[in-house]
């Protein structure tokens, strides 16, 4: 042939069409694998900032003023008492297990109410509101 050096000619076969055809199958795939994996990871990042970025701003304004202290109050109690059912609740069988269950939920919302009035005012810098 005249005009293309340094390539070679293939045969057209039924063998040869079929590995192409799987071959050219397998690198599209290939593509979009990587495509979709590369945007999974893309949005993962973009969640975790806005998680973080939502997080931020929702404890400065649960702890920053007065009137947000019922909703401050309630977050601390769900947390405690979530933490005290996903923990406790498994081995409690006796009615007297499931009252000391619930106490000690309340106790445990008690502490994370504590621990968050400390980060607000520690770390987040707000003002004492008490």
């Amino acid at each position: 042939m005249e005009g293309t050096e340094g390539s070679k000619q293939v045969r057209l076969t039924y063998g040869n069409a079929i590995y192409y055809v799987v071959k050219g199958f397998g690198l599209i795939f290939l593509f979009f694998a990587w495509k979709m994996w590369k945007y999974l990871f893309i949005g993962i990042k973009h969640a975790g900032i806005f998680i973080a970025r939502f997080l931020k701003n929702f404890l400065i304004l649960v702890h920053s003023s007065e009137k947000h202290k019922r909703v401050f109050c309630a977050i601390t109690g769900t947390l405690g008492g979530i933490a005290a059912f996903l923990w406790l609740a498994p081995s409690a069988e006796t009615l007297v297990a499931k009252v000391m269950v619930v106490i000690f939920g309340g106790l445990l919302g008690a502490a994370f109410g504590v621990i968050m009035r400390e980060l607000s005012l520690r770390w987040l810098s707000l003002a004492a509101s008490t």
